[in-house]
This record gives structure tokens, sequence and C-alpha cells, in this order.
């Protein structure tokens, strides 16, 4: 994937870093050549990764001399390395948050919670492919708690509604209508989702 391309949105992001992954992180990330700078206030530390020309800040918050708490609301990463580190990171810590990634005609959006991806999502093939409307679509909610899989659904919708925004403006109908058809399907299955969690609370 071309890095000039490769772009990385992490959004609501949440993991507990023991200290010894704490330190292979830095380390891995030392060994990547990345300059890493810290910066201390009142409200926690920030680790900031310097990698080609953009600063990636990490609010961290020692929680004890064991645990380091990392609370993303938001972050854009464009070195594709640092990316798929950020996301080991992710697995090996349990970390739960949203993950989306593009580049070179490839969309995907993945789902973690407790260092599992619960569910992916994918467009392939850039312009000349989502005119085609060639949508790919991955569950893994067996056994996920049903407020996981409300708000995994409820993600899908959001992504679904942009793609449908983007083929009402490019007049596709075609994809208009795969997106409406598949929307519908995801609104009954927020339904049910919503329904059983009702029926537990009976």
């Amino acid at each position: 994937m071309s890095q000039s391309l490769f772009r990385a949105h992490f959004k609501d992001i949440e993991m507990a870093l023991p200290r010894p992954v704490l330190k292979t992180f830095i380390h891995k990330l030392l060994a990547s050549n990345y300059r890493l700078t810290w910066r201390h206030d009142q409200d926690g530390i920030e680790l900031v990764i310097h990698a080609n020309d953009e600063e990636i800040h990490i609010p961290m918050l020692l929680e004890n001399e064991k645990k380091t708490i990392v609370n993303v609301k938001e972050l854009e990463v464009t070195t594709e390395e640092l990316a798929l580190t950020l996301e080991d990171l992710m697995t090996d810590c349990e970390g739960s948050g949203i993950v989306r990634t593009s580049g070179a005609g490839m969309h995907c959006v993945s789902y973690y919670d407790h260092g599992k991806i619960v569910s992916v999502l994918r467009t392939e093939g850039g312009a000349d492919m989502s005119s085609s409307g060639s949508l790919k679509s991955k569950h893994k909610h067996r056994g996920v708690d049903p407020s996981v899989e409300q708000f995994v659904v409820n993600g899908e919708i959001d992504y679904y509604l942009m793609e449908l925004k983007e083929a009402i403006d490019k007049g596709d109908r075609q994809r208009v209508n795969r997106l409406k058809h598949l929307l519908a399907d995801l609104v009954k299955s927020k339904n049910n989702i919503k329904n059983r969690i009702q029926s537990s609370l009976y």
C-alpha cells in the first residue's frame, strides 16, 4: 500500500498497558527509528511519536506502578507500519475501539472489543470498484455481549449512510439501491438486538 495514500483513523480507543507491554512497545518504536518524546502536565503523560513528517500524540494515565491507561478519542496516522504497531498493541492489551484504514482503493473499518475484532467492513477498488458496489462485511458476533453487537451495528449503519450519501451524490442508482437494502437489513438487526437487550432486563 502506497505510504502517501495510507490513512488510519483511530477512534474511542481504550486499553490498559501492563508495564512489560509498555516497555516492549517503546522498544519496538525505537527499533523502527521513531523519535519519542514525553510531555507531562497536570492531566497526565503524553507520548509523542515523531514519524516521518507527522507527530502522533498518545495521552497516557499512570494508574499505578504496574499499569498505564490509554484513552484516545481520535487519532490519525499516515505511517502504515506505525498504525499496524498500534493495532498489535490493542490486541496484546485487549483494547477496544474503532480503526478505519484507507489507501490504494481499499477501505477497511475494524471494531475491536477486548482485543478481538468483532466486526470488519471492507470496500475495495476505489472509485472504479466503488461504482460497481463491491462490498464485503465480516461479522464475529457469536458469544459477544449484545451491547457490543449494538455498538458495532450502529457503527456499520453510520458507515453505510456515508457510503449512501456518496452514491447519491454520484448518481449511482444501482449502488444506492444496494446500500438501501443493506441498511434496511442492518436496521432490522439493530431492532432485534434492542429487543434482546430489553428482554434480558426482565
